[in-house]
Formats: C-alpha cells, structure tokens, sequence
C-alpha cells in the first residue's frame, strides 16, 4: 500500500492528471506502469498474507487441524469450516474473514494470478483515485490492519492471563 501510495501522490495527486494521456506523456505513462505493478504486487501479496494469519489462527486455537487445512484444496474454505464448528464468536469472526476475503478473490485475485485481469484497466484509466475503483483496496487493507489488531489483542489478553497464573 506504502507503494501504491508513493506512486499515486508522486505522479497523480491533483493536477498532476489533467491535459494527457497515459500515450501521451513517458511520466505519465512511466507513473501508469508503476502503479499497475504496485497494486498487482499488493494483490498476491495482501492474499498471501491472509492465508498466513488464517494458518496461524488454526495452528493457534485448534492446531489439530492444521494438517487438514494445509491439505485443503481451498483453504479460504477450509478455515471457515474448522472454525463454524467453534463458539460462535469464533464462527463469527472466521465468517466475516471469509466474506472478506472472498470479495477480494472476486473483485482482483483470480484474475491477476492468472491473467491481466480487471487491475491493468484501472491502473490505467485516467480518472482521479477517489473515483477509481483502485481505492476499494484500502479498504481491504484497513480490514486485514484492523484483524492483525484484532488477534494482537486476543494474544496479549492470553499472554497476560498466562503470565498472571504463572505467578
């Protein structure tokens, strides 16, 4: 996100899209480029991230069936099944991963992994940021900060009634 930034601020801000196309001007264009290859990274990487912190969530609440979701064709999939058989606080949480998740999928993931798909016409299209659809992924983002907040608190609340029965 830190790049998609940096490239947008330094080549897109206000005034700094108006009067050509990306055919028309190398910085514009040298800009266009970069941005498509941030966002693309962004995608693998922000999906590759989730299926790290949904590993950890099973080989740290129910580690017996972590083998079983390594195995998992789908492990999107596979994560909300181990966790719907939890409390429901635990089913919540992992359906509200999933929902999210598989929004992400079907908006950018499966075609950027297996094609230029919808990011190569966005990172493209001269429109500003707030009227692109590029701008949906920070909300994606917050929600993968917002989660990673999420867990680090379940983990102190754990560490700190650890440490206290330790004492």
């Amino acid at each position: 996100m830190q790049s998609v930034r940096k490239v947008w601020n330094e080549n897109f801000s206000k005034g700094k899209l108006e009067g050509d196309t990306f055919l028309d001007s190398y910085p514009i264009f040298f800009g266009k480029i970069e941005l498509h290859r941030a966002i693309a990274s962004f995608v693998l990487k922000y999906r590759a991230m989730w299926d790290k912190i949904m590993g950890f969530l099973i080989l740290t609440i129910v580690p017996e069936a972590y083998e079983n979701y390594m195995q998992a064709k789908s492990r999107k999939k596979r994560f909300k099944d181990i966790f719907s058989k939890l409390d429901s606080g635990a089913a919540w949480f992992a359906e509200e991963i999933h929902t999210k998740i598989t929004s992400f999928d079907d908006k950018y993931r499966t075609a950027e992994a297996h094609g230029t798909g919808v990011i190569r016409k966005y990172a493209f299209e001269m429109d500003s940021l707030d009227e692109s659809p590029l701008i949906n992924i920070v909300d994606y983002w917050n929600f993968l900060n917002e989660t990673v907040h999420t867990i680090s608190k379940m983990l102190d609340a754990e560490y700190q009634k650890a440490e206290a029965y330790a004492d």
